[in-house]
């Protein structure tokens, strides 16, 4: 019988193969939001920690899944009615994840996490039966105001970028807030748009991933190991 013997590539191979494993960790927070309360939903994120330089960070992700719903709410304010192409009228209601820092002059990243939207909305307005005129504002009621709701759920993935890490690399825990934010946008002369009624329901997720590195002795302990194997097959 021919035995081969173990060469330095054999074993160079061998460590290679034992070396970085990849892995993730994951951290879920369930969150509820409405319009009716305003309360913010606060989050307590562990950072990511390399366990004294033997796992080493290689992605960032933030995941939201979310059912999303709110009311579009416009109302004329001139002293004519509108007819259904006089104006449009969009809004979204988006999510934003943003860091805590009390330390005067410091900063950290925000990250937006998708949201719904309702585009266009028009229709047959009334002349305004409060203020009139383009900056009265109004009462937000009667036959000059209207409503359009929506309902959706979102799936969202967001990679965090490598310029962004910083903050997940440092000691301690983030303290988030985690909520909703509006968007209204109007094409028209005198009316007036809003949010109501925003109502957020889902789970955040972070999403670390990592290699796992060996320690110097465990490489040594390897190659001891296939030098004993070496001898005894001899």
């Amino acid at each position: 019988m021919t035995l081969t013997p173990l060469t330095g590539a054999t074993i160079a191979l061998g460590i290679t193969m034992s070396g970085a494993h990849a892995q993730t960790q994951t951290q879920s927070f369930d969150y509820t939001y409405s319009d009716a309360d305003g309360t913010l939903a606060t989050f307590t994120i562990d950072r990511f920690d390399d366990q004294g330089g033997t796992r080493e960070l290689t992605g960032v992700t933030l995941t939201l899944d979310s059912t999303i719903s709110f009311g579009l709410q416009v109302e004329n304010n001139n002293d004519f009615a509108l007819s259904a192409g006089d104006f449009y009228a969009s809004g979204d209601s988006n999510t934003l994840l943003s860091f805590i820092d009390e330390t005067p002059g410091s900063s950290h990243p925000f990250f937006g996490l998708g949201g719904v939207s309702l585009y266009d909305v028009t229709g047959n307005l009334a002349a305004s039966d409060g203020s009139a005129g383009p900056f009265g504002g109004g009462n937000w009621s009667g036959p000059d105001s209207m409503i359009r709701r929506t309902s959706a759920t979102i799936n969202s993935v967001l990679t965090v970028g490598t310029d962004l890490w910083d903050d997940f690399l440092l000691d301690g825990q983030i303290e988030a807030l985690f909520g909703p934010f509006a968007d209204v946008r109007v094409d028209g002369f005198g009316v007036s748009a809003r949010l109501i009624d925003q109502e957020h329901d889902g789970t955040l997720g972070v999403i670390y991933s990592y290699d796992v590195v060996p320690t110097p002795g465990a490489g040594l302990a390897l190659i001891a190991g296939l030098g004993f194997t070496s001898r005894r097959r001899r």
